[in-house]
């Protein structure tokens, strides 16, 4: 197996600074033995900074002033290559201030011929170089120039900006391979512009794939920041604590990005501060640092933490938690080479639906959210999938499929989920779910024959409620008579607001975009559990009172929520927006009611947690399925943290508490379905390394885990026939 696709525990050390204060307080051997005492085997250094300056000789590049007659980098590799540690160098080519001062021309230019400069160029004149210019050749020659010379295991791209450049050289370029000139175009249609990106994200894959290439003909590799191209050989991405994202949501960020690396066989590195949280200085403490970067490797990806040169030199104290994951990944490396995923939910992110041209209200990537958050607290094993994966191979063996408005979907995926659903697949989809073709324009009706409705229209209303009114186990427990609220305060707040600086004297014309329900035609196979009911508006009421949602009235009787069987699979389909309101509520009977809907058309998973909502469960296996990997990570912390952004004026944007302790969650247990003819054989927990007790019910086997303080792994092993 390849080096890179077995699990890499990587440091990475920032050297972002023009005068190289601390380039001489620290040595590399120094660095090589810290590495080591963590049970890193990977260090991932910078080698060419934001400025253009790099710490090796290079024919190509001025080297760092502070160096001198110093070759930092052969230092480094002499050092590492004594310790049995790859060295990968890592270069963000687009930001080059040095080179711009030479050549101006080389420069990527926006729209209007100004430069494209990154985030405060007020501050610093951090410029973009584009690789259409001579720029581009030169980093070829001196990448060319650094694996001759240098034994490195490979380069890794950061700020690499792939977004459209106007600069003369794309210009001349997109004018002879299409005939547009671009200089002539006063005015730019939509189509325009969207025929230009895709000009210029092909164009860059094409210089990417030579970058590549490079590297191979070297016999090294590319890492590559965000990609899901083919080109390169390793993913990149930091989805990082200073984002305020919670670290179970940063773990479906992870899994985003897995997903994408997994479409072009890819391994999947996470970068994210070494120490310091949202800002430099402030370290992380050891059960933060330590549930992060578990985080990480449960979710599919490797560690690869940053740290500064002079946080190396001031504050070591990340290091021995770091060497703990980094241990566990040491024991554990078997169960976590070559695993593949559990199957039983796979969960749409449809690119195509988020780059049509569609209403950008119709936020797709909220309702996949409230879905993974839905089942992933009901500790079912679930996959993130891409529009590539809709095909009938891609969706072989999944038990159920998640299409939170799918809305735009091509004749052949259609195809396939209705061919996956009708050999015994469920499905669960909402809103506008085929809809519409893959670049946005609508269709007549559903093209999904599963569904067995048929668009009629919408309902327009600032609030409806879905209530219930059949007993069924996708409703459970709220059962028949329950209305509940579908719509989003937020959204008909702002609607109010603007309605009053416009001084209107009516809202009639007014309704959230997230209380829209579609109008539907059940086919005679259908079930209807639930209705739209539309809210009733208190006499004389106000503006303000009308900003809260009105009591239940008038019931539609048209179908709110329909379940059906189609050949030999289950189907729900929501012809509203249950997920979005989810997503934006969080209340526990929105997220009920998508696992039961989930649950109910996927029938019983092979393998389930039971545990409080605050542990998280990944589920992978190995040996065709004979053994079962099951990560269980404790997120029940003494902190609530990130603190989201609340407020008018978003006061506590910046407000974060850093954990200090995990609380310890007890009587935690992980089922296995053993119809169909399953045996285990044992479970294992490897953490912990103790055997685990097993009692046999009906239908499962119940396997006790017991206490979780931090982090567990388990083994099952299933009993050869």
């Amino acid at each position: 197996m390849l080096w890179y696709k077995r699990p890499m525990r990587v440091i990475d050390l920032a050297l972002e600074d023009p005068e190289g204060i601390w380039l001489d307080k620290w040595t590399p051997e120094e660095l090589i033995q810290t590495l080591v005492a963590t049970k890193a085997n990977v260090l991932d250094m910078m080698v060419v900074n934001e400025w253009g300056q790099a710490y090796f000789n290079s024919r190509y590049l001025p080297k760092h002033p502070k160096l001198g007659d110093r070759d930092l980098l052969r230092e480094v590799l002499d050092a590492a290559s004594r310790a049995d540690i790859r060295v990968l160098g890592m270069w963000g080519p687009s930001l080059n201030p040095t080179l711009y001062e030479q050549h101006p021309d080389w420069a990527k230019r926006d729209r209007d011929d100004k430069l494209r400069l990154w985030e405060h160029p007020e501050l610093e004149q951090w410029i973009f170089l584009c690789h259409n210019s001579p720029y581009g050749e030169l980093v070829m020659q001196a990448l060319d120039d650094l694996f001759e010379k240098y034994e490195l295991a490979g380069i890794s791209f950061d700020y690499f900006v792939t977004s459209p450049c106007f600069c003369g050289y794309c210009r001349e370029k997109y004018l002879t391979e299409t005939g547009i000139d671009l200089g002539q175009r006063d005015a730019w249609a939509e189509n325009d512009y969207r025929a230009f990106k895709q000009w210029s994200d092909s164009n860059v894959g094409v210089w990417v794939k030579r970058v590549s290439a490079l590297a191979e003909r070297h016999g090294r590799i590319l890492v590559r920041f965000r990609s899901a191209r083919e080109e390169g050989h390793v993913n990149f991405a930091e989805p990082s604590m200073g984002d305020h994202i919670t670290i179970r949501d940063k773990g479906y960020h992870i899994r985003r990005t897995v997903a994408a690396a997994r479409a072009s066989d890819h391994a999947t590195v996470i970068c994210s501060p070494y120490a310091h949280m949202y800002f430099i200085g402030l370290p992380k403490p050891p059960a933060q640092m330590r549930q992060e970067y578990r985080e990480i490797v449960i979710s599919g990806a490797w560690p690869w933490p940053v740290i500064w040169d002079w946080e190396f030199v001031k504050d070591k104290r990340g290091f021995p938690p770091l060497a703990e994951v980094y241990g566990e990944m040491v024991a554990h490396e078997e169960l976590l080479t070559d695993t593949q995923p559990l199957k039983y939910a796979a969960l749409l992110i449809s690119g195509q639906t988020m780059d049509s041209p569609v209403d950008p209200d119709e936020k797709h990537c909220d309702r996949v959210k409230a879905f993974y958050d839905s089942v992933t607290t009901g500790h079912l094993p679930l996959e993130i999938v891409l529009d590539a994966d809709l095909t009938v191979e891609g969706l072989a063996g999944y038990k159920v499929l998640i299409l939170p408005n799918a809305r735009c979907l091509t004749d052949a995926q259609v195809a396939a989920v209705d061919s996956f659903v009708a050999q015994g697949g469920g499905l669960v989809a909402s809103y506008e779910t085929s809809l519409a073709v893959k670049e946005g324009s609508l269709r007549e009706d559903f093209a999904l024959d599963c569904l067995g409705c048929s668009y009629q229209g919408a309902v327009e209303a600032w609030w409806t409620y879905v209530r219930m009114t059949e007993e069924h186990a996708v409703v459970q427990p709220l059962g028949p008579g329950f209305s509940m609220l579908h719509g989003y305060y937020t959204e008909v707040q702002s609607q109010i607001e603007q309605a009053v600086r416009e001084k209107r004297e009516t809202l009639s014309d007014m309704s959230s975009p997230a209380a829209r329900q579609l109008k539907v035609t059940p086919s005679a196979d259908c079930q209807i559990l639930a209705t739209i009911q539309r809210a009733a508006r208190p006499r004389e009421s106000n503006f303000l009172k009308d900003v809260a949602p009105g009591t239940p009235g008038e019931d539609t009787g048209l179908p709110a929520i329909v379940v059906r069987q189609f050949g030999k699979g289950r189907v729900v389909y929501f012809p509203g927006q249950l997920d979005l309101v989810a997503y934006n509520v969080g209340h526990p009977d929105y997220e009920a009611l998508l696992l039961n809907a989930v649950a109910w058309a996927g029938g019983p998973p092979p393998v389930q947690v039971q545990a409080p909502r605050t542990v998280e469960a990944a589920f992978y296996e190995l040996e065709e399925g004979r053994r079962k990997i099951i990560h269980l990570l404790n997120h029940s912390y003494d902190q609530l943290f990130s603190v989201p952004r609340r407020g008018k004026n978003e006061q506590t944007a910046a407000v974060g508490r850093a954990i200090a302790e995990v609380v310890p969650v007890h009587g935690v247990s992980i089922v296995v379905t053993t119809t169909g003819g399953v045996n285990i054989e044992g479970a294992f927990a490897h953490v912990t390394k103790r055997d685990l007790a097993l009692q046999s019910d009906e239908d499962c086997v119940r396997i006790q885990v017991g206490d979780l303080h931090e982090y567990e792994l388990v083994e099952v092993v299933l009993r050869r026939e």
